[in-house]
């Protein structure tokens, strides 16, 4: 139940139905038993003290906890570092804090941050900060919180949580529970903990603390072995010592810089490891591993194990870290990148899809029973990041266990879901131990299509649906929550017959209108509990000024082709363009196909779930609009984006390829451009391209070639220019005129197949499909004109889309599948780089022996010009497929959406009533 705190005078507001007390009673909130006068006239509760402040804060619950006692809350203090308290409130907005805030409120709670300095023992008072709906800290001071999660990181940070313990114990307050309750946790603690169990027996490799001594008895057992620091993290400081007959190899990994060896004394690594001066801590000597790899790279796994809302463990999060090749680490901050456990166990273990699962289970269950070990050991834990790695025979070893686990890893994954979880599960688990009642499960049905009938004789906020199985969750007798985008909009709900069938919703006038729907819509209900009810997704396609001014004075067969099957598949579609959006109202301006009066209408529309970037924005101002819009949408927990990146650039594009064993082979010789490397390309291949980093549609492409000393320079746009020049010198200078300051990159140029006498090179889509795997659906052939080199179609080029099951006959000793295997490849490479994407371009060349090279990688492919090339069938796979994939990326977040929208439903259920009780 909410109530609300009058802020001037430390008011309870109750609800008038409610008879919380008898004349006066008491109440928990913290530790605090607050005595509290109570008005039964006025349904006022006063606290009897007058040293609370609280600010921002416009509702919180009041409920019984385990013992039956009234509490205030769930409230949770979260414990910072003095370093980190001077950092967010010098104006650095830490998004993590945000997160946590935002899901206590949903459950209607109060979310405190504070440093040791912040305590006043004497009274037990925090005078901490809480984040305000405004994302500005707001000072308060509250009683001391019985729930407090330790986030105090880094060397200085642990020495205070052990501080901290100390005053805790000294001040008697053994009824605090803190999460996490390890300051910090080594690895021998970890290795000997686990060898003792026997469980984790199977999964701890030999170990010992290392002395030359174990040094040299592993060395006799084993062809290689790690020695790590106990208690560095990141990888720091670690260094592998190999066997090869009479000699050791050293490797070394500090500061992101590995060094090599090769020695016949053992003692050598004794005086590297006095060279980089941690020889005054404890090190681990252990039997080294052969990791499994991920496209020629070796992977590990990183599991995020967190308590839920019941107290229980459950893996939140899991994905494969990938090491540089030859690299001993794989730590993202170490230079390592992630990727889904799942394509890096599909990479290592090929077609053995039993398999697959078998290990990811494996991995899921030993992690459980690794916190179960952890916990029984050490008391209280909420989280802990696990590392352990997949042997190359599929055998699962525990690496490292972080008590503290910061979530960089699972960020860069982009995965709307895990990072949901991984940022709600600490708020849940702090719920729970302060007694608050949470959900134990996050069950949902999905019914498929629903019809949406505007019924206008309604009351306002009112629907009617049928008595019918699809909606057996649904209680006529309570209100019900009915979202659609950002739209969260209570309803009453009534039974009725007059619908036609059950997949019909009757709704009123005005809930029609700020769901910005219209009458006889068809849209999918991809959630159905408890009386909440999700439609979706709403999907909006982004377009440049000009796309968006024409789309409604000019028939796009694409732009109609794609709404058409939206409506199909029961997604309600829209286009907007650069715009400044009403984010306190949650409203922005799109354009859509109203189907009754077949034409295009302005509306506003709710915030999507999903976007998707099809826009460009050649004016610096519109693009600067733009880019600040996606990015305040990307931040957004319930909004989705098709792809996590906007664009990529043609060097970041090269870097990411190189950096897998199986992929750096696959493009041609690419570098910044300077006067060096142009001049090094030119000597070492004759023939270069010289193309802007962020250049599209061939404008900026320029192909030089050189013979005899003589350079000859074809320059692309909407006519090709060619060139002269005698000199190099001379060359260089028109390369730097036409570039100026504009980032280029030079790169070999490959010599090209000929289709028919003419040049030609490959446009790939590759498309996510409803179940997140990458489908080549469309491939072109891009013919450059007679005599050019230059196969953009702004350029003069034209373009031949065959269908896919012809494409070996048009292209002699092509191989479909040598295509797709590259084509999967180089998405898999660009996804452990940049993160989730959806959809990408492949430009890639076929040289005269029929070898495949990687030219760039677009993330916005056009999707104009097609439908008229390809057959029909193809065609509604290549326009049908990303709407498919929105479809998945909002049921991945089904069940999270609806455990929130039942607690916010219960608290405006409870709101409600307050309100009542005011007037």
């Amino acid at each position: 139940m909410l109530v609300k705190i009058l802020q001037e005078n430390n008011h309870l507001m109750l609800d008038l139905n409610q008879n919380y007390f008898d004349n006066t009673s008491q109440i928990f909130w913290g530790i605090h038993r607050c005595d509290v006068i109570y008005n039964s006239y006025l349904k006022h509760a006063k606290f009897n003290n007058t040293f609370y402040k609280i600010k921002n804060l416009e509702h919180i619950n009041i409920f019984y906890d385990e013992s039956d006692c009234m509490r205030i809350g769930p409230f949770l203090g979260i414990l910072i570092s003095a370093a980190k308290k001077e950092h967010v409130l010098e104006g650095y907005q830490d998004n993590v804090y945000i997160k946590l805030t935002n899901h206590m409120r949903n459950l209607g709670g109060l979310l405190v941050f504070f440093t040791i300095d912040d305590i006043d023992w004497n009274e037990l008072l925090i005078k901490g900060h809480l984040i305000g709906t405004d994302n500005l800290y707001h000072e308060v001071c509250v009683p001391f919180p019985r729930v407090i999660y330790d986030r105090c990181f880094g060397s200085k940070g642990r020495l205070v949580g052990a501080d901290f313990r100390e005053k805790i114990n000294e001040f008697g307050l053994t009824d605090i529970k803190i999460y996490n309750c390890m300051v910090k946790l080594g690895k021998l603690e970890t290795y000997e903990l686990c060898s003792k169990n026997k469980d984790l027996q199977k999964i701890t490799l030999p170990y010992s603390e290392f002395s030359f001594q174990s040094l040299t008895g592993f060395m006799e057992k084993y062809d290689s072995v790690y020695i790590k620091p106990d208690l560095l993290y990141k990888g720091e400081g670690i260094i592998k010592v190999s066997r090869t007959g009479q000699y050791f190899s050293l490797e070394h990994h500090r500061d992101k810089l590995f060094t090599r060896k090769s020695t016949s004394d053992l003692m050598s690594v004794i005086d590297l490891m006095e060279d980089f001066g941690h020889l005054s801590q404890r090190y681990v000597i252990q039997k080294s591993i052969s990791l499994a790899s991920f496209l020629g790279n070796p992977f590990d796994v990183r599991v995020m194990l967190q308590k839920n809302g019941l107290g229980e463990w459950e893996v939140s999060g899991v994905l494969a870290r990938v090491g540089p090749e030859n690299c001993l680490i794989t730590s993202p901050r170490s230079g390592g990148q992630v990727i889904r456990l799942s394509e890096a166990l599909s990479s290592a273990f090929p077609g053995q899809i039993g398999r697959q699962r078998e290990i990811k289970q494996n991995i899921e269950n030993y992690a459980i029973k690794i916190g179960l070990a952890m916990e029984a050991e050490y008391g209280l834990i909420g989280e802990l990041g696990i590392d352990m790695g997949v042997d190359s025979d599929g055998s699962i070893w525990m690496i490292e266990v972080n008590g503290k686990p910061l979530k960089v890893s699972m960020k860069r994954l982009n995965s709307k879901p895990v990072d949901i979880k991984i940022n709600r599960y600490p708020c849940l688990f702090g719920a729970f131990l302060d007694g608050f009642p949470c959900k134990s499960t996050e069950s949902h049905s999905a019914a498929g299509t629903m019809e949406l009938i505007e019924l206008t004789t309604l009351p306002p906020k009112t629907i009617t649906i049928n008595k019918s199985e699809v909606f057996q969750t649904i209680d006529p007798g309570k209100p019900v929550l009915i979202k659609l985008g950002s739209s969260e909009i209570t309803a009453g709900v009534h039974i009725s017959n007059s619908l036609v069938n059950h997949k019909q919703i009757g709704i009123s006038s005005d809930i029609m209108t700020a769901m910005g729907c219209c009458s006889g819509i068809k849209i999918n209900m991809f959630a159905c509990s408890n009386n909440v009810i999700c439609l979706g997704p709403l999907l909006a396609v982004l377009k440049s000024p000009i796309e968006y001014k024409y789309i409604k004075n000019t028939k796009y067969k694409e732009i109609e082709y794609i709404e058409k099957v939206a409506y199909e598949l029961g997604c309600t579609l829209f286009y907007f363009t650069a715009q400044d959006i009403n984010w306190s109202d949650e409203k922005m301006v799109g354009i859509f196909f109203n189907r009754i009066t077949g034409k295009w209408e302005d509306k506003y529309f709710p915030l999507p779930d999903i976007v998707y970037d099809l826009g460009s924005f050649p004016e610096k101002v519109v693009r600067e609009t733009a880019k600040e819009m996606m990015r305040l949408l990307r931040k957004r927990e319930n909004t989705a984006l098709i792809n996590s990146r906007r664009f990529f650039g043609k060097y970041q594009t090269i870097q990411s390829i190189k950096f897998l064993n199986q992929t750096k082979d696959l493009i041609p010789a690419t570098r910044h451009l300077t006067i060096d490397n142009l001049q090094e390309l030119l000597l070492n291949w004759k023939r270069v391209f010289v193309k802007s980093e962020y250049g599209s549609h061939g404008h900026e492409v320029t192909y030089i070639e050189e013979t005899d000393g003589i350079f000859k320079c074809e320059t692309g746009g909407r006519r090709n220019k060619y060139t002269t020049f005698k000199e190099f010198k001379e060359l260089f200078q028109f390369i730097e005129t036409k570039y100026g300051e504009t980032m280029a990159v030079v790169q070999q140029a490959i010599k090209l197949s000929t289709y028919k006498g003419k040049t030609f090179d490959l446009r790939i889509v590759m498309q996510k499909d409803d179940k997140a795997n990458w489908q080549i659906n469309l491939v072109s052939l891009r013919l450059a004109p007679y005599g050019s080199l230059i196969t953009n179609i702004s350029s003069g080029g034209t373009e031949f889309v065959p269908p896919l099951h012809e494409l070996e006959h048009h292209i002699p000793g092509m191989s479909m599948q040598y295509l797709v295997d590259f084509a999967r490849k180089i998405a898999l490479a660009i996804e452990c780089s940049f993160g989730r994407q959806g959809i990408l371009g492949l430009d890639v060349a076929i040289d005269t022996k029929g070898r495949l090279w990687l030219l760039e990688v677009n993330s916005k492919p056009s999707i104009m010009d097609y439908i008229d090339l390809c057959s029909e069938s193809q065609a509604y796979k290549f326009y049908a497929t990303p709407i498919k994939y929105s479809l998945y990326l909002v049921q991945q977040t089904a069940g999270l959406i609806c455990s929130r929208l039942e607690h916010k439903l219960a608290g405006e259920i409870a709101v409600s009533q307050i309100l009542q009780s005011e007037d």
